[in-house]
């Protein structure tokens, strides 16, 4: 097949292939947009304490935030469902 060898099939496609990145959902939007934040004001913080905190954050979120972090997700979610459907991706 490849050479390569993995526990998990299918794992390889995206290195593979031409297969477009997995979307993001809401959650990870909102980690990505608050985690310099995070980071900045507690340096010393390993990732465990930096992704309890981003949960903690996201749990208290209002729901504007939560709906912008949403339309987000569902935006990248269209532009993936486009992708796939694309017979030759390059």
């Amino acid at each position: 097949m490849h050479g390569l060898k993995t526990s998990r099939p299918g794992l390889l496609l995206g290195k593979l292939g031409n297969v477009p990145k997995k979307p993001m959902g809401a959650y990870m939007w909102f980690c990505m947009r608050a985690r310099p934040a995070v980071t900045a004001a507690y340096p010393a913080w390993g990732v465990a304490e930096t992704g309890r905190e981003l949960g903690r954050l996201w749990r208290e979120a209002s729901g504007a935030e939560k709906q912008h972090c949403q339309r987000l997700a569902a935006a990248d979610q269209a532009s993936y469902a486009r992708e796939m459907r694309q017979p030759n991706r390059t």
